[in-house]
């Protein structure tokens, strides 16, 4: 943060990725958007789109979003709807996944008792949780399961559904806000 000669702090201008980084950074423009909110200037990473994993054109299955959180906390954020059943989802019901490699593991919902069918896991930062967004960013997953207190779901994914799910999750456990080249003013001005 620098002090300028007005009294207005500025915000040193981020430095731009390496050379070697850059290439990660441009691939990863095909599977996350970065959007800044011009009212609260808070930035918003994404996966590019939601992933809908049926196998009869979406009348059932899951729909998955991904989102990253603003720091400090830049925790990522699988939200993950159920459709055409099952809507009741309480604090604990669980979303298992299978990997290509024959391992897996679960996840419980941490979000409250809803009737929409959405639970909601939060990975990385203040929420620990290293070694599941680990996997996720790094295996491909065959299948998923979940079950609510009145249901079970299970589907397989395609291989390109589960590219673009470790893609976009891999993508958004390695942004760094600092690559969004932004430099922001304060406008607090010394006491006269």
């Amino acid at each position: 943060m620098i002090l300028r000669d007005d009294g207005a702090w500025q915000y040193a201008e981020a430095e731009s990725p390496s050379q070697d980084h850059q290439g990660d950074l441009d691939e990863c423009a095909n599977w996350i958007t970065v959007e800044k909110d011009t009212v609260t200037s808070t930035i918003m990473v994404a996966g590019s789109a939601p992933i809908v994993v049926s196998d009869d054109g979406g009348e059932t299955g899951f729909t998955i979003n991904l989102m990253r959180s603003s720091p400090p906390e830049s925790s990522i954020t699988l939200s993950i709807a159920v459709v055409g059943g099952g809507a009741v989802v309480t604090k604990g019901d669980g979303i298992c996944f299978f990997f290509t490699d024959g391992t897996h593991f679960e996840l419980a919902n941490q979000e409250s008792f809803n009737f929409k069918g959405c639970m909601a896991m939060h990975l990385g930062g203040a929420f620990g949780m290293e070694s599941a967004l680990r996997q996720l960013a790094e295996k491909r997953i065959g299948m998923m399961g979940k079950w609510t207190g009145e249901s079970y779901h299970q589907r397989d994914l395609t291989p390109e559904m589960a590219a673009s799910f470790r893609n976009m999750m891999r993508c958004l456990a390695e942004y760094k806000y600092r690559y969004s080249r932004l430099t922001i003013l304060c406008i607090r001005r010394r006491p006269e």
